[in-house]
């Protein structure tokens, strides 16, 4: 099951614009759960981390977006 948990974070971040770096660890760590299966403890952790900044970076810029439409109405 862990490992389903980590194959939906890889996809879930793979549709993400993503750093050179996230793009390089989340690459490996793929590479590592296809050839090796489960990965080193501390990457799961690390994997959830930049898929709750990307999903906080999105959910802050669409709340941002529609706080300005909803100001501009009002105006």
């Amino acid at each position: 099951m862990k490992n389903e948990r980590i194959r939906c974070l890889i996809s879930g971040l793979k549709r993400f614009e993503l750093t050179k770096a996230e793009s390089q660890f989340i690459c490996l760590a793929e590479q590592s759960l296809n050839k090796n299966g489960p990965l080193a403890e501390r990457t799961e952790p690390i994997l959830e981390w930049i898929y709750s900044q990307k999903t906080q970076f999105t959910r802050d810029s669409v709340f941002s977006m529609l706080n300005q439409k909803q100001e501009g109405r009002f105006s």
